[in-house]
């Protein structure tokens, strides 16, 4: 809403010489528009939008004599209006009573309809003056002409536009969250259950308004905090000022635990030999996404699976108990170690948390854990590549050993060797250690370093 001051705030005077030159100013910007337009080919449009008339006009008032428009504003000039009695309807200004006086009308639009808003007049008007004669605006400024004030040199006031327009603005409340609660407010009786709100969660209020918004969780949840660009808080009680359209999300989350888990470290040990070592060794980190903490020991089962999907043909590794309490939004890490009757093959450990179901938890669906396929602690081979040249030419001799230093194989190769003892029995699933030597036509020695061999089928 836009208001207009009662007092202009200033008075410009010219001699009366420059009236000829506004006068003929304005006639020439008139003739421009309509040249203009004919050149363009624009035409007249075909429906008229408004008529304005002043709320208190008389005949020879001569309103429109002059008109400007800014937006939804528009300023009408009536020079020849009569001031009748200090009290006219809408007069500001202007106290005097006489004829010719002058006064300038103001139109403001409201959606498709055009509202006389103001009716301004000169306070030092005397009969005569034709205020109103020539009329612009300018966003916050209007500018009247008065023609022939101070008995004909002329003058022009400025008149501001004061703003009163209330803006508003809208609050939103969201909800997010599995849990149950209401937020409240002058205005606001908003209720959230598991992130899909009811009731009363929006309201439309004035600019810089002072908001609380107040959060309670239902007896099932627990408040989680506020988010949104000017809602951030972890309280219940969250205060705003409205100074642009805000929305504020309130996230509840039901009480309970609920437990997930990760393994955060596997390996496997596959030892021949004559101390052979099968073992698994496990670090799994169990997370508690709810906001409760675990009220009870639970156990923990580890199986020893051929794919990822926990069932009747997955071996068992062992069951653990977890006694220690982990709290809500908490973490609990616990390590494992297996031994195994030989060396697996592309096998998988998959865990069950609380595989007794000693909790209720919030969601029973999400307590299997699988790690990645198995692999041996030291990379192995089947079966040891030889790079020969001439094999006529060429003697290449392997030597096994186990860690022991015990010498398991020395024979000759012929390009390849199979990991079999020397009665032909295949050595068992397990780290060995192998060198190989070469010996060429000219006599020339070369042996390699020992490496370490890990055999699994």
């Amino acid at each position: 809403m836009r208001n207009f001051s009662s007092q202009p705030i200033a008075r410009l005077s010219k001699n009366r010489r420059s009236r000829w030159i506004t006068s003929m100013g304005v006639l020439a910007l008139t003739l421009a528009v309509i040249t203009m337009g004919s050149v363009l080919g624009l035409s007249a449009p075909t429906t008229e939008n408004a008529k304005l008339t002043a709320s208190d006009g008389a005949p020879v008032d001569s309103f429109g004599t002059s008109v400007a428009i800014d937006g939804d504003t528009i300023v009408v000039g009536a020079p020849f209006a009569d001031v009748v009695n200090a009290d006219a309807v809408n007069a500001v200004g202007c106290r005097n009573t006489g004829t010719d006086c002058g006064a300038v009308y103001v139109f403001v639009r409201n959606g498709s309809s055009w509202t006389q808003r103001a009716k301004l007049t000169a306070k030092d008007a005397a009969s005569g003056d034709q205020f109103g004669y020539s009329v612009a605006i300018s966003g916050d400024t209007i500018l009247v002409g008065a023609y022939e004030a101070n008995g004909g040199p002329g003058a022009a006031y400025l008149f501001a536009v004061r703003s009163t327009a209330q803006q508003n603005f809208t609050l939103t409340v969201t909800g997010k969250g599995n849990g149950n609660g209401t937020v409240t407010a002058t205005g606001i009786n908003c209720v959230i259950a598991a992130g899909t709100t009811s009731g009363n969660c929006l309201g439309t209020f004035a600019a810089k308004t002072k908001m609380t918004l107040t959060a309670t969780p239902a007896t099932d949840s627990v408040f989680a905090g506020w988010s949104g660009d000017k809602c951030k808080s972890s309280k219940g009680t969250l205060k705003v000022t409205l100074k642009a359209n805000l929305t504020c999300t309130a996230r509840f989350r039901l009480l309970g635990v609920d437990l997930v888990g990760v393994l955060t470290k596997q390996s496997l040990t596959c030892k021949g030999g004559s101390k052979p070592k099968f073992e698994i060794k496990t670090k799994l980190e169990i997370k508690n996404n709810g906001p409760s903490s675990t009220a009870a020991a639970f156990s923990i089962d580890y199986f020893l699976s051929d794919d990822a999907t926990l069932d009747g043909g997955d071996t068992l590794l062992g069951s653990l108990p977890f006694t220690k309490t982990i709290k809500g939004d908490g973490t609990g890490k616990q390590s494992a170690k297996f031994s195994l009757t030989s060396c697996p093959t592309n096998k998988r450990v998959i865990v069950k948390i609380d595989s007794g179901n000693a909790l209720a938890e919030l969601d029973e669906t999400n307590n299997v854990v699988t790690s990645e396929a198995l692999i041996p602690s030291s990379a192995g081979l089947e079966v040891i590549p030889v790079e020969m040249g001439n094999q006529d030419e060429t003697q290449v001799r392997i030597a096994i050993c186990d860690l022991s230093g015990r010498k398991l194989l020395d024979e000759m190769s012929a390009g390849e060797w199979s990991p079999a003892d020397t009665v032909g029995k295949r050595l068992a699933n397990g780290v060995y250690l192998y060198i190989v030597s070469v010996r060429d036509r000219d006599g020339k020695f070369m042996q390699s370093e020992v490496r370490k061999l890990v055999i699994r089928r």
